[in-house]
């Protein structure tokens, strides 16, 4: 981070997990033991490892800058709606640490040690299913006198990657598409969880499979376009199309089940 006219301010290195293993070994001894620590513990699922994020300038950090920084580290790390986020402190400020406690992070008392000289922390938060978005929607809806909201459900989901079947950030950034894999691949492993998905639930209901390849596993389909294709009239169609997410949705099991 730099100000306006250049001078540099903060410093923020975020990554996920899986990509600890390629840092140099300097880094790999900073980490190793936070890697080990997340995967003993399940904290692997869309996990960030940020193992430097610090302010340059002595004295309390600026809010602002806390906030630019950390929003930084989140947007560009590498995982799509991060969940876990596993933070190396070293500069061990109190201002620092009660930032980490007021978003919910708690301290790995049992990874404190020191490397060259210099005390080492680690902060943990897990935002849960819904990751960061989820929790930032719970927090919009809190404010406005709603329930948190429970979350999509797997057939919710199917449904969601079946209306983005063609488009790699949308089935990319989904809670079922593979952590700590480029979006290309993400979406492509969410494609075939969606082809395999729809082929076993609608194998008894070869017409309403037959549509909902056409709608949404074809190419620059459309509802007019498969209607036409098909010879039904609207409401047919879309009387159909109704049943067969009915069935999508009711049946849907997660790809890790």
């Amino acid at each position: 981070m730099r100000r306006a006219h250049g001078a540099p301010v903060a410093v923020v290195a975020a990554l996920p997990l899986g990509r600890a293993a390629t840092l140099d070994a300097a880094c790999r001894r900073l980490v190793a033991p936070v890697v080990a620590h997340a995967r003993e513990h399940d904290l692997a699922d869309r996990a960030v490892l940020t193992p430097f994020q610090l302010v340059l300038a002595p004295g309390e950090p600026e809010p602002d800058v806390v906030r630019v920084r950390n929003a930084a580290a989140l947007q560009r790390c590498g995982v799509s709606n991060p969940r876990v986020d596993l933070v190396v402190d070293l500069d061990g400020s109190g201002s620092e640490q009660a930032v980490l406690a007021a978003y919910g992070y708690r301290e790995v008392a049992s990874l404190r040690r020191t490397a060259r000289g210099v005390p080492v922390a680690v902060w943990v938060a897990d935002a849960g299913p819904g990751g960061l978005a989820g929790l930032l929607h719970d927090a919009v809806r809190t404010e406005h006198g709603h329930p948190p909201h429970e979350g999509p459900g797997p057939g919710e989901a199917l449904l969601a990657a079946l209306e983005g079947f063609h488009d790699d950030t949308v089935l990319a950034a989904l809670a079922v598409a593979p952590p700590d894999v480029a979006p290309r691949r993400a979406a492509e492993r969410v494609r075939s969880w969606v082809r395999e998905s729809v082929e076993r639930l609608l194998a008894d209901e070869p017409a309403l499979l037959d549509l909902v390849t056409r709608r949404y596993v074809a190419p620059g389909a459309t509802h007019e376009g498969v209607m036409r294709a098909t010879y039904t009239s609207r409401a047919t169609y879309f009387r159909r199309l109704r049943r067969a997410r009915d069935l999508l949705s009711a049946g849907q099991r997660t790809p890790h089940e």
